[in-house]
């Protein structure tokens, strides 16, 4: 096959698409970019094998996949190796168990199918991989085994063009519709991805006659609209890939069907030096980009800035330069692996070293996690307040709660009413140890993702509207006066509800407690953070640094604290400021991952039970006044406080 110095070009557009869009700068579409591969290897892999049907009257499977393994898999396997070793000295040993695993999968010309299953969203859950971009080349390697065999059967009973035409007619619906059912499955799987290298491959089959019309200026300057236009008017957001992947996927196949015979304006374009040079370098260039990207915040413990992230481009197109030099080029034309034999044979070696590395990566991670320093930070990560195990965290199901059995303390102490979800429950702690000493006597009435305002919202976790919620919190209102509390002390997670919905759900609970002729106290949110703060404390540990350089900014703070300040202007009302010590400024600074060296989170916006624990002192000050209040009240109204009944009314349902 002739060389074209402008397909070089293309290749350098689309893997500056992709290097653009994952470094953050301005290409908000650039995944595209990746499309823009798939129908230029849709061409030139379907041109090489029909030309050599064409000379022979056969197609050499075997010397073709020798071929693939000489130039794709010496590289991406430095890559790997590469990746596991400065992993294994800087991440968090989930993060490399994670890691070992993916490096399994791409030896195994596979980690799009793992992404598939484990994945929701490109733009989301996999973020934090390093490995996550050779969900591509799963799906490259899986065309290049299958496309080949399907091709010699198609030529056999020459009909070529039609099954190649009826994988983009049918492959493109199939897409849309993927797109719209699970979308993890559309982006990452090959065979919903298989038109778009079709697509380029009926270029490659058209061009000499049906197409050659389009060798024109005109037609290339569409083309190339098309390949670079969605880089900058798509966003995440757009569903993707389906009928979105196709005018990138048909601008490449328009701009090769021009370029093949003739050379206008934008072939010109294409070939210049520079282009030229990144288009050499464009599979290296792919291969290093994003695991510096995803490595430069892990090593810097903080996001980088965007001096920073150029400068990680800028080493990363380094050694795609080395690799490309050192590796690539040496080990494709070495004359000893140039018999077919020997490639396959590379290829298996390739293939066992890497699944045997990523065993031997396991092992690593294990080893790390057995660490004094790291155990105890799993162990206050994974341990969850004693009501969970006692069941007196409601779940989603229920709608009814018993009080007797989730009050603790002795029966003449005051009681307090712990009311609200798991970020009430994360309180439990302290308070129990309060009412252990005497001081209180705790009663404790949670659910999980039920904010005590009576809302019901669809929930993502159970899939459908959340409507016990709304039962049980009416059914705790109903029965709370029966518990003759001397305070509720209510709490609630911070982001979601509008400010109307915080004020109108609280203010029913301030008056269903003032009618009980108790004090509100409420919980101050605590922050909700951008992301899990654990592996950057593991990530400390691993490297010998100061946990204590680990911070966090929280997201913009909600409207829950100004609602509650603004009801606690009543004399009855209290608010307990219990995350001062989480962030400045109640959270309007950043926020710190370790208090007094003892990990402050459990997860994104839950404290962790040691943490909590550090909080006794400053809940016992932020009830000592209500507690006090409650106790003149309670004495002027001339009823004794606080014996409840032995046993509360049962709620309704």
């Amino acid at each position: 096959m002739e060389h074209r110095a402008d397909i070089e070009g293309l290749r350098a557009v689309a893997v500056l698409l992709v290097v653009l869009f994952h470094a953050r700068l301005g290409v908000t579409g650039g995944f595209v970019g990746v499309d823009v591969f798939f129908a230029l290897s849709g061409y030139l892999i379907t041109t090489l094998l029909v030309r050599e049907h064409e000379r022979s009257g056969r197609i050499d499977l075997l010397r073709f996949y020798g071929r693939r393994v000489r130039r794709l898999l010496p590289a991406s396997f430095a890559v790997v190796v590469t990746v596991l070793a400065v992993g294994s000295r800087v991440l968090a040993p989930d993060e490399q168990r994670d890691l070992a695993r993916t490096a399994q999968s791409v030896a195994l010309y596979a980690s799009n199918l793992r992404f598939a299953w484990e994945a929701g969203d490109y733009f989301g859950d996999l973020e934090s991989n390093a490995l996550l971009h050779t969900w591509s080349l799963g799906v490259e390697e899986q065309f290049y085994v299958l496309w080949p065999l399907a091709l010699v059967l198609a030529l056999r009973v020459r009909q070529t063009v039609p099954f190649v035409l009826a994988t983009v007619l049918l492959g493109l619906p199939a897409a849309a519709w993927a797109v719209g059912t699970n979308a993890s499955w559309a982006f990452f799987l090959s065979p919903l991805r298989a038109w778009e290298l079709a697509l380029g491959a009926l270029g490659a089959l058209w061009a000499p006659t049906r197409l050659a019309w389009m060798r024109g200026t005109a037609w290339s300057v569409a083309g190339a609209l098309a390949v670079v236009l969605p880089g900058f008017l798509y966003t995440g957001d757009t569903p993707f890939p389906g009928v979105a992947a196709l005018p990138a996927t048909l601008g490449t196949t328009v701009l090769l069907v021009a370029g093949a015979g003739s050379v206008g304006p934008v072939q010109q374009a294409l070939s210049i030096g520079p282009l030229r040079l990144l288009g050499r370098l464009s599979y290296a260039w792919y291969l290093w980009h994003w695991p510096v990207l995803v490595l430069l915040p892990v090593w810097l413990l903080r996001e980088p800035t965007s001096i920073e992230v150029l400068a990680g481009l800028g080493l990363s197109l380094l050694l795609a330069w080395a690799s490309f030099h050192v590796v690539e080029q040496p080990l494709r034309g070495h004359a000893r692996l140039q018999p077919t034999g020997a490639s396959l044979a590379l290829g298996a070696l390739l293939t066992a070293a890497g699944v045997g590395l990523s065993f031997v990566a396991l092992d690593h991670a294990d080893t790390l996690s057995a660490t004094p320093e790291l155990r105890e930070l799993v162990k206050a990560r994974a341990t969850k307040p004693r009501l969970y195990r006692q069941g007196c965290n409601a779940d989603h199901e229920d709608i009814t709660f018993d009080a007797r059995r989730c009050t603790t303390g002795e029966p003449d102490a005051p009681r307090v009413v712990l009311f609200g979800d798991s970020h009430a429950a994360q309180w439990a702690p302290p308070l129990r140890k309060l009412a252990e000493r005497g001081e209180i006597r705790l009663t404790t009435l949670t659910k999980s993702s039920c904010r005590p305002i009576g809302e019901a919202r669809r929930l993502a976790v159970i899939g459908r509207e959340y409507t016990e919620c709304a039962v049980w919190f009416e059914n705790v209102l109903e029965a709370l006066p029966g518990l003759r509390p001397a305070v509720v002390l209510v709490g609630g997670r911070v982001l979601g509800p509008t400010e109307e919905a915080w004020r109108a759900g609280l203010s029913r609970v301030v008056e269903t407690s003032r009618a009980a002729g108790a004090q509100t106290v409420f919980l101050e949110g605590v922050p909700v953070l951008p992301g899990d703060v654990s592996p950057c404390l593991a990530r400390s540990v691993v490297r010998g640094l100061d946990p204590a350089d680990c911070h966090f900014v929280p997201r913009e703070r909600p409207a829950y604290d100004r609602v509650i300040r603004d009801i606690a202007q009543a004399p009855d009302v209290w608010v307990a400021e219990v995350a001062a010590d989480t962030c400045p400024d109640h959270g309007g600074g950043a926020c710190g991952a370790v208090f007094e060296g003892i990990p402050i989170w459990r997860d994104r916006s839950h404290v962790s039970v040691p943490f909590a624990l550090t909080q006794r002192r400053r809940l016992q000050r932020a009830l000592r006044g209500p507690l006090s209040a409650a106790s003149g009240e309670a004495a002027r109204g001339g009823r004794a406080r606080p014996d409840p009944p032995s046993s509360p009314p049962p709620p309704s349902r």
